[in-house]
């Protein structure tokens, strides 16, 4: 994994780091599975991100003039652009969520109940029938202002996380990011529901 960084955090929990990308990893279930679950993942870590980096003129042209991309990642993030093509987007605005995704793939196998993949807000689920998965929904860096349960039935399996700062203005203008402090809760099929932070927990 040249140039990459990773560490387990616990027995279920890894954190994966190389340039930009910075991703906390958790698998649940049988012992062996969630082990052969994360070596999967550090496999299809390394890699990943000159990938990236070998396609970013394209990444970052309008996602019209991008259909030529090649990479697995890359192809995801195309996909979920796409429906969007009529206003101007470029595939990075779905850089993080694909990374999570194509991370998350890895992990689900027989055995594995529950995993996550936590891609600096946007998140990945797998979860086996009857599993939740609950996530906090911050107002800045010191407040919390609730949370979201995500049920197995709810059909939902992705989270994506407002960009927050005056800083990101620019960017968010250049690549249709997710809203300010706005969680998006994404269906299997790519349906979106959407929920402003609660005012109180």
């Amino acid at each position: 994994m040249s140039g990459a960084f990773f560490a387990m955090l616990d027995q279920h929990r890894a954190h994966f780091q190389h340039g930009p990308i910075d991703l906390i990893i958790e698998a649940q279930g049988d012992a062996a599975a969630v082990r052969e679950a994360h070596a999967r993942a550090r496999r299809r870590f390394d890699g990943l991100l000159e990938s990236l980096v070998a396609e970013l003129p394209l990444l970052r042209s309008d996602v019209r003039q991008a259909r030529a991309l090649r990479g697995a990642v890359a192809q995801r993030m195309l996909k979920a652009c796409w429906p969007h093509r009529d206003g101007f987007i470029t595939p990075m605005a779905a850089v993080a969520g694909a990374v999570a995704d194509e991370m998350l793939a890895t992990l689900q196998a027989p055995g594995i109940r529950k995993a996550y993949v936590n891609n600096g807000g946007d998140i990945a689920l797998h979860l086996a029938a009857g599993e939740s998965f609950t996530v906090g929904v911050a107002e800045g860096l010191a407040r919390l202002a609730g949370d979201i349960r995500v049920t197995a039935a709810s059909g939902i399996r992705g989270i994506g996380g407002g960009r927050i700062g005056r800083d990101d203005d620019r960017q968010r203008r250049q690549y249709r990011g997710c809203g300010h402090r706005t969680p998006v809760c994404i269906g299997a099929k790519g349906r979106q529901r959407s929920w402003r932070a609660p005012r109180h927990c």
